[in-house]
C-alpha cells in the first residue's frame, strides 16, 4: 500500500494540472453554457435550496431525506398533476414487488432492494415486449399489471413503506451534508424532466412509440413507416408503461427516476467500501455529469440501459460476496435485457455474460453445466427477441444497421452510421472527450464533465494489488463497452452505461488511496467536491435544451412559449387531434416532431424511408398530388413559408394545393384543399396552369412560386451566399424549370462551382447551352440574354452533362431577373 503514494500523488498533481490546462487553453469558460435569465434562475434555486438544507443538516438531519424527498413529491404533484406522480410511485412499487417476488426464487438473502426493482423493470416490460402484438394495451390492463405484484407481496411491500421514514437517522452532519449535496445536484435534473418534451429524439422516436400505443392499443412493427419500429426498444416501452395511465409527465419523470436508482446503487455499493459520506460524493460526481441531463431532461433510452447493465454487475459482486449462484443468473438476465434496450448494449452485455460464465466453471457447483446453460438461456429469453423479431420480418436483425452486410430489401444497401461522429482511438482520446466534447456529441465542450480525465487514472492506480473484484469487473465492462462502441461510433451518448461503472472504480479506487495515505484521501475528497460544482456550472453543456434552467409552474404563458420556441409542431399535432378523425394522415416536412399524434404520420426524414423514397422521385407538384391522394394523405405539417421545403414538387404542392389551417411558431398546419381531394389529374392541370401566371419585370428568387420546377430539385438553405439564403439545384434529365415573363431582356443567376454541369435553355424555343462549372466557387454568377419586348416563355431544363474536369453535373437556379 505504502507504494502507491508516490506515484498516486505524482499522477494527481499531473492531471489536475492538465484538467486546469485545458479548462483555460481550450476556452471552455468563453462558451455560453447558460443564457442569462438561466444562470439566474440557477443561482436562485442554489440559494434557496441552501436556505432550506441547511438548518436540515444541524438541526433535523434525522428528518432530512424524508423532508426533501416529501417536498419533491409535493411540488411534481403541484406540476404534473396527480396522475404523473402517482403513476410513477405505482411503477416503482410494482416494480420492486415484481422483482422481489422474482429473487426469492433465485437467491434467498436479499440485502439488494434497489437490484430487485431493477429485476422487477426487466419482468414488467418484458411483458409488454411480448404483447406488443396484440390488442391488449389499455390503461385496465396496465394497471393490472402494476397492481398484480403489489398484492401478491403486500406484507413485504408494507413493511418496506413502514421503513422509509428511518432512512437517514443516526447519520452525521458529514453524512447529511454529502446526501444535501447529492440532492441538490439530482434536483437540477428533476426540475428538468418536469419540463414538456421538445427534444428531436423525444419526438421523433421515444415518445412516439407510447402514443402510438395509446392510440392502437398494439405496436405493428411497421418498418415501412418507422425505420426503427423493429429496433430494440426497450426503453421506449418502460416509457409506455407510464404513459398510458400518467401522460407524458409520468414518463418523463420515469426516465428521471432510472437515474436516480443509478445513482443509489452506486452509493449503495460504495458504502460497503467507502464510508457512507465519500459513497454519497461519489455519487453526486455521476450525477453532476453534464452529459445526465441531456439524457434525462429529454427522453432517452440510455438512463434505464445503464440502470439495467449497473443491475447486472452488482448482481455479479453479490455472488462474489455470498456465493448464491442464482444471483448469477439474476445478472444474465439483466445483462441479456440490455440487448432489448439498444444493440449498442453487446459490447457491454457480452462481457458481463462472459464473467457470470466464468465465475460459474470456477463455483465448483455439483451442476454448473445446468447452471450456465440456464444463464445463457435467461441471457438469449429477455435480450434475442427484438433481433429474431427483426430477422423475420426484414431480413436484418439488427435492421437497419450494417445493412451493407446483411442485406435487407427495406434500407439502402450501407451501414448505418452517422459521418460526424467518426474519430479513431488515441492516447488523447479521454482529453479529446473532456475538452473537445463537441466532436463526440451535438452538445458543448465540457458536456462529459471532468471527474473522468482528472479522478479516474489515479483511481485506476489504486486498484493494482486490490482484491475488490466488482472494481476490476466494472472497469473492465467499462472499457470494453466503450472502445468498441468508438470503434464503430465515437458518440458519447453511446459510452453512457459505462459511466456509473467507472464511477465505482473512482469510489473503490479513493478507497484504496485513503487507506495507503489519509492526505491523498481527503485531497481526492476536496477535488471530488470541487469537480462536481464545476460540473454543475457546466451541466447543461450537453445540449441545448435547457439553457434557460426551469419554468414557472403558474406562467402559462412561459410554457406555451418555451414549447412554441423549442417545438412548435407540438401545438399544431395537438390541433390535429382534437379534431377527432378517427385516423388522419400528416406529412411532415422538414420537422420530424410526430410526437403525440393519434394518427397516422410520414416525414421526409431517414425514420419514413418508404415515404423518403417516393417523395425524392417526385417530378413536379401534380406527381405530388397523386401521391397525396393516393395515399389519402391530407394533413401537411411544413415550414409557414413553403419555399423553406428541400424537395421542391413538395414545395410546389403546398403552394398551390394547399391551405393554410393554423401556425405556431416558423412551422404551420395546411389541409389538402378539399376540391384537389381526388380529383382527375386533367382538371388539376387546368388549375394549375392557372396559377402559373406571367409575370413583369423584377427579381425572382429560386424559392419564388412563379419558377415552375418539374423534377427531383432540392433546395438547398445551408449557405448565406445565394439570393435570399437558397439556391435549387438537380444533376437529373428530368429536371426543368420554366417561367413565362413580359419583358426585354432575362437574366440566369446561378452558382460557378467544380461539381456543376451543364444545362439547356430555351427561350421561344430558340435553345443554347450554358455551362456552369468554375475552378473556384463562384457565387451569384449571371448569364443575360437580350429580347424582343413581350411575352417570353423560358424552359432550362438539366442535360446531366459536364466537362471532363468538372466533378458532377449538377445545375442551379438561384434566380431569374426580368428587364
Amino acid at each position: 500500500m505504502k507504494l502507491l503514494r508516490a506515484p498516486a500523488w505524482l499522477l494527481l498533481a499531473g492531471f489536475t494540472c492538465l484538467s486546469i490546462f485545458g479548462l483555460f487553453a481550450d476556452d471552455l469558460f468563453h462558451q455560453e453554457i447558460w443564457s442569462p435569465a438561466g444562470l439566474t434562475r440557477l443561482a436562485g434555486f442554489t440559494i434557496l435550496y441552501a436556505a432550506l438544507a441547511l438548518p436540515l443538516i444541524f438541526m433535523w438531519r434525522a428528518r432530512l431525506v424524508m423532508a426533501l424527498g416529501g417536498l419533491a413529491v409535493f411540488y411534481t404533484t403541484l406540476v404534473a398533476g396527480p396522475a404523473a406522480t402517482a403513476t410513477t410511485l405505482l411503477i416503482l412499487l410494482a416494480a420492486w414487488s415484481a422483482g422481489r417476488l422474482a429473487r426469492v426464487r433465485f437467491a434467498k438473502k436479499s440485502g439488494a432492494p434497489l437490484i430487485e426493482l431493477m429485476i422487477g423493470f426487466v419482468l414488467l416490460v418484458s411483458v409488454l415486449l411480448f404483447t406488443a402484438w396484440f390488442r391488449v394495451h389499455y390503461v385496465w390492463a396496465y394497471l393490472g399489471l402494476l397492481l398484480a405484484p403489489v398484492i401478491l407481496n403486500r406484507r413485504a411491500t408494507m413493511q418496506m413503506l413502514r421503513s422509509l421514514p428511518s432512512v437517514g437517522q443516526g447519520w452525521s452532519v458529514r453524512e447529511a451534508a454529502a446526501f444535501s449535496l447529492f440532492f441538490y445536484v439530482l434536483a437540477l435534473h428533476w426540475l428538468m424532466a418536469l419540463k414538456p418534451e421538445i427534444s428531436s429524439d423525444g419526438l421523433s422516436m421515444h415518445l412516439v412509440l407510447p402514443a402510438q400505443v395509446a392510440f392502437r392499443h398494439w405496436w405493428p412493427f411497421d418498418f415501412r413507416l418507422f425505420v426503427w419500429a423493429v429496433m430494440p426498444a426497450g426503453a421506449d416501452w418502460a416509457f409506455t408503461l407510464a404513459y398510458l395511465p400518467g401522460g407524458e409527465s409520468a414518463a418523463r419523470l420515469l426516465n428521471f427516476c432510472f437515474l436516480a436508482v443509478t445513482a443509489a446503487m452506486v452509493a449503495r455499493a460504495l458504502e460497503e467500501r467507502l464510508k457512507r459520506a465519500a459513497a454519497l460524493l461519489v455519487a453526486a460526481l455521476l450525477v453532476s455529469t453534464p452529459l445526465v441531463q441531456m439524457e434525462t431532461g429529454n427522453l432517452m433510452a440510455e438512463p434505464f440501459w445503464a440502470a439495467v447493465i449497473l443491475a447486472a454487475v452488482l448482481a455479479l459482486d453479490l455472488f462474489d460476496r455470498g456465493r448464491e449462484a442464482g444471483w448469477l443468473l439474476l445478472g444474465a438476465m439483466l445483462a441479456g435485457f440490455g440487448l432489448s434496450i439498444k444493440f449498442g448494449s453487446i459490447s457491454f452485455s457480452l462481457v458481463i455474460l462472459a464473467v457470470i460464465l466464468a465465475r460459474l466453471w470456477k463455483s465448483g457447483l455439483a451442476e454448473r453445466i445446468w447452471w450456465m446453460v440456464s444463464a445463457v438461456g435467461l441471457f438469449l429469453l429477455v435480450g434475442s427477441w427484438p433481433y429474431v423479431n427483426a430477422r423475420r420480418l426484414t431480413g436484418n436483425p439488427i435492421f437497419p444497421f450494417l445493412n451493407g452486410v446483411i442485406r435487407s430489401p427495406y434500407f439502402e444497401p450501407r451501414d448505418f452510421v452517422d459521418p460526424r461522429f467518426k474519430a479513431p482511438l488515441s492516447w488523447r482520446t479521454l482529453y479529446d472527450v473532456t475538452f473537445h466534447s463537441h466532436r463526440f456529441l451535438e452538445g458543448q465542450d465540457g458536456a462529459l464533465g471532468f471527474g473522468w480525465l482528472w479522478l479516474l487514472p489515479v483511481a485506476v492506480l489504486g486498484l493494482i494489488g486490490a482484491r475488490s473484484r466488482l472494481g476490476r469487473v466494472a472497469l473492465g465492462v467499462a472499457v470494453t463497452g466503450w472502445v468498441a462502441t468508438f470503434l464503430g461510433q465515437a458518440y458519447l451518448r453511446y459510452v453512457f452505461p459505462a459511466l456509473p461503472l467507472l464511477a465505482l472504480v473512482i469510489g473503490i479506487g479513493w478507497s484504496r488511496l485513503y487507506g495507503a495515505d489519509r492526505l491523498l484521501g481527503r485531497v481526492m475528497g476536496v477535488l471530488v467536491v470541487g469537480i462536481t460544482l464545476l460540473n454543475v456550472y457546466f451541466i447543461s453543456s450537453s445540449s441545448w435544451y435547457h439553457k434557460d434552467f426551469l419554468l414557472n409552474p403558474f406562467d402559462a404563458g412561459a410554457k406555451q412559449a418555451y414549447l412554441t420556441e423549442g417545438a412548435p409542431t407540438r401545438a399544431l399535432v395537438a390541433r390535429i387531434n382534437r379534431m377527432g378523425e378517427a385516423d388522419p394522415r400528416v406529412a411532415f416536412f422538414e420537422d420530424n416532431a410526430i410526437g403525440e399524434l393519434r394518427g397516422t404520420p410520414y416525414t421526409n426524414t431517414w425514420h419514413s424511408n418508404t415515404f423518403v423514397w417516393e417523395i425524392r422521385r417526385l417530378t413536379g407538384p401534380l406527381e405530388a398530388l397523386r401521391l397525396f391522394n393516393h395515399w389519402k394523405i391530407t394533413w401537411f405539417i411544413a415550414p409557414a413559408d413553403p419555399a423553406r421545403v428541400m424537395i421542391v414538387p413538395a414545395s410546389q404542392f403546398l403552394a398551390a394545393f394547399a391551405e393554410k389551417v393554423a401556425d405556431s411558431g416558423a412551422m404551420r398546419l395546411w389541409r389538402l384543399r378539399s376540391e384537389y381531394q381526388d380529383v382527375p389529374s386533367s382538371k388539376a392541370y387546368r388549375i394549375y396552369q392557372a396559377h402559373l401566371l406571367a409575370v413583369e419585370k423584377g427579381a425572382y428568387d429560386d424559392s419564388d412560386e412563379h419558377l415552375a420546377f418539374d423534377g427531383p430539385w432540392i433546395r438547398d438553405h445551408q449557405f448565406a451566399e445565394p439570393l435570399a439564403g437558397t439556391v435549387t439545384y438537380c444533376a437529373s434529365k428530368l429536371c426543368t424549370v420554366e417561367l413565362r415573363f413580359h419583358g426585354r431582356e432575362l437574366t440566369w443567376i446561378y452558382t460557378g462551382a467544380p461539381n456543376r454541369g451543364q444545362a439547356s435553355i430555351a427561350i421561344d424555343g430558340r435553345e443554347q447551352v450554358v455551362d456552369q462549372y468554375s475552378k473556384a466557387v463562384r457565387w451569384r454568377q449571371r448569364k443575360v440574354f437580350p429580347l424582343e419586348e413581350g411575352a417570353h416563355r423560358v424552359v432550362i431544363r438539366v442535360l446531366a452533362q459536364k466537362q471532363a474536369q468538372a466533378e458532377d453535373c449538377f445545375v442551379d437556379v438561384d434566380g431569374l431577373a426580368v428587364r
